[in-house]
C-alpha cells in the first residue's frame, strides 16, 4: 500500500538526488584538483558513485555511522601527511574538494532518526512498515563515501565512538553482509567474500579448512592491493564479468599475475584477450609473464606473438 506521504517523499529525495548529481557534473575538470573549484574525473566518478548508491543502507544507524565519514575527513584531513596518489604536492588539495563536497552533501540530507519516522506512524501497520522501508532504502548514499574517500590516508582515531583507520572499508562491488570469510588487500583494504565461491570457482584460495572468524577480526591477508582484488574477485561471482579493456598494461599484467597465482578459471582468457592488445608495445613484459605460466593459457600463440616480434626487431631477450 502506498501512501501520499511515501509518494511526496520519494519525489523529494529523487529531486534531490538529480539536483546533487547536476551540482557535481557542474564543476570543471581538472586532472589533478588543485583548487577546490575543479574534480579530477576520477573524483567526480567517485562522487556520482556515491550518490547513485543510495538505496543500499538498511538502516538508519549504519547510515549515520557512514556519513560520519566526510565529517571525520573535513576535520581531520590535515592529520595525514601521506601525499595523494593523484597530486604533486603534500598538502592535497584533490582530497580537500572531495571531502568539502561530501560533507557538503551531508549537511543537505535530512536527520533521520526514530522519533523523525514516529510522525509517520498510523493504525496500518503495513503503511508504516512501508514508509520505513522506502526512508531507509533511499539512505543509501553514504556507503559510497568510504569509496569515495578510501585512497586517502587517514590515520585510525576514535570519534565519539565512531573508529575510522586508514583504507578499512570493503569495495562495495565485492561487499556481502552474509559473507563467512574476510580477506585483506595489501594496502589494508577488506573483501567480504563467500568461501564456496572462493573453492569452486579458484584452485588456491583458502578451502573450508581454513578458518576465518569476522568477529574476532581474523582475516586472510594477500599481497596483492585492493585495485586488483577488487577486479578478480568479481570473476568467482554469477555477475557480469569486469570491463578488462579499462585497465592500462601495467595493471592488467599484474592483475594476470595474480589470476595465475590464484588460479581464477573465469579471468584467463578475459587477460590473456587484452594482454593481445599490447604485445607491440610492451613484447617483453608478455613474454616473460606468458613464459612464467607458460601452459596455463589455451594456446601458445601468445609467446610465440611476443617473440616473433621480438625477432623482427632485433631485440633479444635473456630470461633467467
Amino acid at each position: 500500500m502506498v501512501t501520499c506521504v511515501q509518494v511526496e517523499y520519494e519525489t523529494k529525495w529523487e529531486e534531490l538526488f538529480k539536483n546533487v548529481k547536476g551540482k557535481i557534473n557542474g564543476i570543471p575538470l581538472h586532472e589533478d584538483c588543485w583548487t577546490e573549484k575543479h574534480l579530477c574525473s576520477s573524483c567526480r566518478n567517485c562522487l556520482i558513485s556515491w550518490v547513485d548508491d543510495l538505496r543500499d543502507i538498511p538502516t538508519i544507524p549504519k547510515l549515520r555511522k557512514a556519513l560520519e565519514h566526510p565529517v571525520f575527513l573535513k576535520q581531520h584531513h590535515k592529520q595525514s601527511h601521506e601525499r595523494c596518489r593523484y597530486c604533486k604536492f603534500d598538502e592535497c588539495k584533490h582530497r580537500k574538494a572531495l571531502v568539502t563536497f561530501c560533507h557538503d552533501l551531508v549537511k543537505a540530507m535530512p536527520d533521520f532518526t526514530e522519533d523523525w519516522l514516529a510522525n509517520y506512524t498510523t493504525k496500518d501497520v503495513d503503511t508504516h512498515l512501508d514508509m520505513l522501508y522506502l526512508l531507509t532504502t533511499y539512505c543509501d548514499t553514504a556507503r559510497c563515501v568510504a569509496t569515495a574517500c578510501q585512497d586517502f590516508d587517514v590515520v585510525e582515531t576514535d570519534i565519539d565512538g565512531w573508529i575510522f583507520a586508514q583504507n578499512s572499508f570493503a569495495r562495495k562491488e565485492v561487499n556481502f553482509a552474509n559473507s563467512d570469510i574476510t580477506i585483506e588487500s595489501s594496502d589494508n583494504v577488506r573483501f567480504l567474500l563467500h568461501r564456496k565461491n572462493l573453492e569452486t570457482h579458484t584452485e588456491a584460495f583458502p578451502g573450508s579448512d581454513f578458518e576465518s572468524d569476522k568477529t574476532n577480526g581474523e582475516v586472510v591477508k594477500l599481497t596483492e592491493a585492493a585495485e586488483i582484488l577488487e577486479v578478480l574477485f568479481q570473476f568467482v561471482y554469477l555477475r557480469n564479468q569486469p570491463v578488462l579493456s579499462a585497465l592500462g598494461v601495467e595493471t592488467l599484467l599484474v592483475l594476470a599475475e595474480a589470476v595465475q597465482k590464484y588460479q581464477v578459471f573465469s579471468a584467463k582468457i578475459g587477460c590473456e584477450v587484452q594482454l593481445r592488445k599490447y604485445v607491440e608495445s610492451h613484447s617483453i613484459s608478455i613474454l616473460v609473464h606468458a613464459l612464467k605460466h607458460y601452459g596455463n593459457y589455451e594456446t601458445v600463440d601468445l609467446v610465440n606473438t611476443c617473440a616473433s616480434l621480438l625477432v623482427r626487431k632485433g631485440q633479444t631477450v635473456t630470461i633467467d
